[in-house]
């Protein structure tokens, strides 16, 4: 955020504590806006102040657990596999925009150290199964391209600040769902919007209380 407009304002509001959530606009090496024909992407970029954390143990705690179950967007966590700085997510995630969706997912997420003060991760979903008839004897996956395509495709960009009294934590959320049809875009789109931006909100003020020193 600090190489955006209103860098300095944005700094000053996530250090008072608040959560600061917008979206982004996604354009070409030129500029201009990108086509993505029968699709659109979702591009969100989020901070919080971790207060009386640490960088050093924030990636560590990262590292060691994935997302705690029970949350409004992830119903079920386990790491499937883990080496130094790498491990494999097994996640399962609800969306709910118009209509619930829920889906088996999994992730490769890597960490990469930039000295004491600061670090990054980056969360790839490999696997993206949207699920029917789901908490029934009859759940089962969706064949790829069988699905309603509320999400196609899912990455995020983490990255973690020392700060005086905390750790700044960024994350910008880039997700492919399938296009919105134009008669019902300008009813829809803001409701697809708001949905984004609560989920963006929650994700940051879990991890907030997850690890507050």
């Amino acid at each position: 955020m600090d190489f955006a407009p209103g860098a300095a304002a944005a700094r000053r509001a996530v250090l008072a504590g608040e959560v600061l959530v917008e979206p982004m606009e996604t354009t070409g090496a030129g500029g201009g806006s990108i086509d993505v024909p029968s699709a659109m992407v979702h591009h969100w970029r989020g901070a919080i102040l971790i207060p009386r954390a640490s960088v050093s143990r924030l990636v560590a705690g990262l590292e060691q657990s994935p997302p705690p179950n029970g949350q409004d967007d992830v119903l079920e966590s386990k790491i499937l596999e883990r080496r130094p700085d790498w491990m494999r997510v097994s996640l399962k995630l609800q969306r709910k925009e118009i209509v619930t969706a829920v889906y088996n997912t999994e992730h490769i997420v890597v960490f990469s150290h930039a000295g004491d003060l600061r670090a990054t991760s980056t969360s790839t979903a490999t696997k993206i199964a949207e699920i029917e008839a789901i908490d029934t004897p009859q759940e089962r996956e969706r064949p790829p391209g069988d699905d309603r395509g509320f999400l196609w495709r899912l990455n995020a960009y983490w990255r973690y600040e020392q700060v005086a009294n905390g750790v700044i934590a960024e994350c910008e959320s880039i997700t492919l769902s399938r296009d919105i049809p134009a008669v019902v875009r300008f009813a829809v789109r803001p409701l697809v919007e708001r949905t984004a931006r609560e989920s963006m909100t929650r994700t940051l003020a879990s991890l907030r209380t997850r690890f507050s020193g």
